[in-house]
C-alpha cells in the first residue's frame, strides 16, 4: 500500500506571507507525481484535504526570524504553541491541527515548516531577502521530503 502525501502551503497573495505558496508551487515543479501540493488562503481549508492522507506536511511563515531559515515541528509540539505564525488566518495553524485531530481526520504523521520572515508584510513581491533564499528552502525540503 503506498503512502498518500500532501504539502500544503499557507500564504496569502502580500508580500513575504506569500512564502508557503511560493514554496509549495516550487515543490510541485520538483516533486511531480510523488507528492500531492496545495496552496490555501487559511489553515481551515486543510480540513477539506486529508480524506486518505497518511502523511502531512504544512508550510507557513514564522515571523520575526531570519528570512528564510527553515524549521520543522512534527506534530504535536508544545513549542509550536509559542510560534508566531504569520498570517491573515482566520484560524491558526495550530487550531487546525487540533481540531483535525478532534475529528479523528489527523494524519499519522503530520509535520509543520516553518520559513522565516520579517514583518512587516507590504506590497505584492516577496522581499529580496527572501526570494534570495526560496531556493535554498525548496532544495532543503526536497531532501527532506525525499528521506522521509
Amino acid at each position: 500500500m503506498s503512502d498518500s502525501r500532501l504539502f500544503v502551503g499557507i500564504g496569502s497573495p502580500r508580500g513575504d506571507d506569500r512564502v508557503g505558496w511560493e514554496i509549495a508551487l516550487r515543490l510541485s515543479e520538483h516533486q511531480g507525481s510523488l507528492l500531492e501540493v496545495r496552496c490555501a488562503r487559511t489553515p481551515a481549508e486543510l480540513l477539506d484535504w486529508l480524506e486518505g492522507v497518511d502523511t502531512l506536511d504544512v508550510c507557513d511563515a514564522v515571523a520575526g526570524d531570519e528570512p528564510g531559515s527553515l524549521h520543522c515541528w512534527s506534530w504535536p509540539a508544545p513549542e509550536i504553541e509559542r510560534t508566531a505564525f504569520r498570517g491573515t488566518h482566520d484560524m491558526t495553524l495550530q487550531a487546525a491541527l487540533m481540531l483535525a485531530d478532534e475529528l479523528g481526520r489527523l494524519p499519522r504523521c503530520t509535520r509543520i515548516w516553518g520559513v522565516g520572515i520579517k514583518p512587516p508584510l507590504s506590497g505584492d513581491a516577496l522581499s529580496p531577502e527572501l526570494a534570495t533564499a526560496i531556493p535554498t528552502v525548496v532544495d532543503r525540503l526536497c531532501e527532506a521530503l525525499h528521506h522521509a
